[in-house]
């Protein structure tokens, strides 16, 4: 009788302890899920951000290279100034060289 019932004690022990590992287990590979799902919605959630990130650089890039500073920038307006002084007055050389070119006459 009291073989039977430690026999019968045993048997649940080992069922029991057979249940314990197959519970932890599943825990582990629950959590493991669940791990692996975060570092796919961190990954995702990183991925994202960088996108944003790039469109509101581009966006910033665009809008610097369209502003004024860049289109028509003072800096080239008074160069243009100074250049076209300058080819007017070597125009008016090139003009006056030419005339004189002109009114040459051969030698006789």
């Amino acid at each position: 009788l009291v073989e039977g019932e430690a026999h019968s004690i045993n048997l649940s022990i080992l069922a029991n302890r057979r249940n314990y590992a197959k519970l932890c287990m599943h825990l582990m590979n629950a959590d493991f899920m669940r791990e692996r799902e975060q570092h796919q919605k961190w990954e995702a959630a990183v991925a994202d951000w960088r996108e944003l990130q790039r469109r509101i650089t581009l966006e910033d890039f665009h809008g610097y290279m369209e502003s004024e500073a860049v289109c028509s920038p003072p800096e080239l307006e008074k160069l243009r100034g100074f250049l076209s002084a300058e080819q007017g007055g070597v125009n008016r050389r090139r003009e006056g060289l030419l005339q004189q070119l002109g009114s040459m006459r051969p030698p006789t």
